[in-house]
């Protein structure tokens, strides 16, 4: 799909299981953060609700709490700016345009879809082009960044994060980002990780958890196109665990992780669980560089990428790619999975496929014009 990088319209994926496609929707044009909590407690009532949040830096002074019991889609989208007559009709494509900030106090973010037993109806949570920031999950929080999870297992449930930055944040079991879905999908792409910890646990930047999945999702967690670095963890708790990206999945439920490079996490960039196996579990890595991998799930690696990845400046934040890098047009396209495949832009709004390939992580380089811009600059929150 082609669109300019400040778009009129919200773009919208569509699945190939899940609720159905939405019949109306409410729409939400924030620009404060207590518009923005009252926005996702507005939409916690049935319906398929859309929050645009407009660009900026927002000191999150409270954890923000989206719990949804209803049938419903929600889409939490940033980037808006006035456009077209209207307060959020345009929209930067570009992660750092719109910051979520813990300030290092608190957990910036739940999402929960939590209807009551036996429900069938499935849902939809959404979210797209924002940065967390420095967000703490004290005690025992999971996720100081996002905590996202979708129940029960009677219904069909998708979880969509693209285009997102996790960068500073620390909780004390997965530092960054927390998602599970009971039967679903859980799909991660264009999304960069650097700096999140978990001093006291594992897992610095992600924990992807799905118990099961209808076989036409084909692989229930995707993970495309994202950079995972400098994770910090205390590590090895309750077993061999590191501090980068965890799998945990259940019977029959493949996995995926494509084009993505993971650089600096001790003890293993990738970890793998299992809930109860009975064989057909595995994770299929495909071109990515992923230097060590551990767990318990079977992972075939298909057309590696190794050596130095030759980030411009990874010490100071800056992850684009030299133009020496062997990350250069070796991703693979189409991904695997039934899914629409990337909007045509990375995590910073640059193009994605410029020139018929597309590069391994987070980031595209972009030749004639400079990855970071419109307020996204290395090292920033």
């Amino acid at each position: 799909m082609n669109r300019p990088r400040l778009a009129l319209a919200l773009w919208c994926p569509f699945a190939v299981l899940g609720a159905g496609t939405p019949a109306g929707a409410t729409t939400f044009c924030v620009g404060t953060v207590a518009e923005l909590r009252a926005a996702l407690v507005s939409a916690q009532a049935p319906g398929d609700d859309e929050i645009r949040i407009r660009a900026g830096t927002y000191a999150v002074d409270a954890t923000l709490v989206y719990n949804n019991t209803q049938p419903g889609w929600l889409s939490v989208v940033g980037g808006y700016a006035e456009g077209g007559g209207l307060p959020c009709g345009a929209r930067a494509l570009n992660a750092g345009a719109t910051v979520l900030d813990g300030q290092g106090l608190r957990q910036i973010m739940i999402l929960a879809h939590q209807p009551p037993a036996g429900r069938t109806s499935g849902a939809r949570i959404y979210v797209e082009n924002l940065t967390f920031a420095n967000g703490v999950g004290s005690g025992f929080q999971r996720g100081g960044g996002l905590n996202a999870f979708m129940q029960p297992a009677s219904a069909t449930n998708e979880l969509w994060l693209e285009n997102l930055v996790f960068r500073g944040n620390s909780g004390y079991f997965v530092g960054a980002l927390d998602a599970s879905v009971a039967n679903g999908m859980i799909r991660l792409v264009n999304s960069l990780f650097d700096l999140n910890n978990a001093p006291d646990s594992a897992f610095g930047h992600a924990a992807l958890g799905l118990t099961s999945s209808p076989s036409a999702y084909g692989s229930g967690i995707v993970v495309a196109n994202s950079t995972f670095a400098r994770g910090r963890c205390l590590g090895n708790t309750g077993g061999p665990r590191g501090c980068g990206l965890s799998i945990f999945t259940g019977t029959g439920v493949s996995s995926a992780i494509v084009n993505t490079v993971f650089h600096d996490n001790p003890i293993a960039d990738l970890t793998t669980q299992i809930v109860s196996p009975n064989g057909s579990e595995r994770v299929i890595v495909r071109d990515s560089l992923m230097p060590v991998d551990i767990g318990s799930l079977p992972r075939t690696i298909e057309r590696p990428v190794a050596g130095d990845p030759r980030f411009v400046d990874a010490a100071a934040g800056d992850f684009r790619l030299r133009d020496d890098s062997p990350l250069l047009d070796r991703g693979l396209l189409p991904i695997p999975g039934a899914y629409p495949q990337f909007n045509g832009f990375d995590v910073a709004g640059g193009l994605r496929n410029r020139l018929g390939g597309i590069d391994v992580g987070a980031l595209e380089l972009q030749a004639l014009d400079p990855v970071f811009r419109d307020g996204f600059e290395p090292g920033a929150p």
